[in-house]
């Protein structure tokens, strides 16, 4: 084979390849900057005295024990390299609007035999009755569409969002994916460049509910899908 066929064989090997590499997910390399933990509500007192009636409206916030969060910035990388992970040339993306966060309960094997998620998915606690089990969370549903998947009718939630002080429900999404050929239940975070986190000034790329309970370790792997 001469130099030019050669040439010609590389570059039809990379046309093949690039596809491939381009449209699925691929592993993340995760850096924990930080992970805290709120607290439940303290109790209040107010002293009455005999003959006195008095109108108080009590609110309670309690802990949940059946999900975490995990929220940061994202960045992309395409890079040629050798096997021994020396890189040869790379691109960086540093706007990862319309990219998405994936964690999964397991490896994920094969992304083409996902499905939207249901709460028979899930693990026994978030299937009971409780005001933050799983229907309740996931309980709106939407097409969710990526650069290589198109699932329709699939559950998200929506965590909250800081503005100028003011919070509420914002626009960072939590999708509810299966993968029916490991059984891994995978939660997918849309991404959004530099929007408004949940903590008041501070902003994010993405924001992830996820399953977890109190007091019992629970593992996710990460991957990066590039917008």
């Amino acid at each position: 084979m001469n130099k030019y066929k050669l040439m010609i064989a590389i570059l039809l090997v990379l046309m093949f390849m690039l596809p491939t590499v381009l449209s699925a997910p691929t592993g993340g390399l995760l850096t924990i900057l930080s992970t805290e933990r709120g607290s439940n509500s303290e109790a209040q007192s107010f002293t009455t005295q005999g003959g006195n009636v008095t109108e108080a409206t009590i609110v309670g916030r309690v802990i949940t024990d059946r999900w975490a969060g995990f929220y940061g910035d994202a960045t992309g990388q395409i890079f040629a390299g050798n096997a021994a992970g020396d890189t040869y040339f790379q691109w960086t993306t540093v706007d990862m609007t319309g990219g998405v966060i994936y964690a999964s309960t397991g490896q994920v094997n094969d992304w083409l035999n996902l499905r939207a998620a249901n709460s028979g998915d899930m693990p026994g606690y978030l299937q009971v009755v409780a005001t933050d089990n799983y229907d309740e969370t996931f309980s709106s549903t939407e097409l969710f569409s990526s650069a290589s998947l198109a699932i329709a009718s699939v559950p998200y939630a929506l965590s909250w969002q800081s503005v100028a002080g003011s919070a509420g429900v914002g626009s960072l999404r939590t999708y509810a994916l299966h993968d029916n050929t490991d059984g891994n239940n995978i939660f997918a975070g849309k991404i959004i460049d530099n929007t408004d986190s949940f903590a008041d000034g501070e902003t994010v790329d993405y924001q992830i509910l996820v399953p977890a309970q109190t007091g019992v370790d629970t593992t996710y792997y990460f991957y990066l899908e590039m917008p």
